[in-house]
């Protein structure tokens, strides 16, 4: 699995939004100034309870909590939001993004079939097979290499649901334990 550059603005947009929330809270914050909880060897809660993530190609952001109310913006793969509300199926959220080099937000609804809060990610310890289904007979989706990260959407068994790309796949638990 290819990581695709960010570009600089939007690196700098993040890490300014990072910081400004470890300066509002101090949630899980230790010494070493990491946010977040190691979950297993492999599994790291990398974010706030309140983030919420997209995890298909495109999603609108609605004025209402209705799919036929006004889009505010159009928002894709692995955006974050911050989670204000949360109501029969869908998502108020504060979404912050950059317009002609400024900082600037809009709220509204996202349908939550598309989206994951606080997110956990599975970090592969090394070449890591990714399966169609939570077992261990089922066709592999693909490979991801040592140190590629994972949203992980739920657990299953001795498996994480992950989401690859839009995709969903399964990652057998202990995989990232062996040598």
């Amino acid at each position: 699995m290819a990581i695709k550059p960010i570009p600089l603005i939007i690196l700098l947009v993040v890490c300014c939004l990072a910081v400004s929330a470890l300066a509002t809270t101090n949630k899980n914050l230790d010494s070493s100034g990491y946010h977040g909880d190691q979950i297993g060897n492999n599994i790291i809660q990398a974010s706030s309870e309140d983030s919420v993530y997209i995890i298909c190609d495109k999603l609108y952001l609605h004025q209402e909590p209705v799919e036929k109310s006004a889009c505010l913006r159009l928002l894709t793969y692995g955006e974050e939001a911050q989670l204000i509300s949360a109501s029969d199926g869908w998502l108020q959220v504060n979404y912050v993004f950059m317009n002609d080099n400024e900082v600037q937000s809009v709220s509204g609804w996202l349908d939550s079939d598309y989206c994951v809060c606080a997110a956990a990610y599975y970090i592969a310890m090394h070449p890591t097979q990714i399966r169609i289904a939570p077992k261990a007979d089922a066709s592999l989706i693909c490979y991801i290499d040592t140190y590629d990260s994972l949203r992980v959407l739920y657990e299953i068994d001795d498996y994480y649901c992950v989401s690859i790309n839009g995709a969903v796949g399964f990652v057998e638990k202990e995989s990232g334990q062996e040598d």
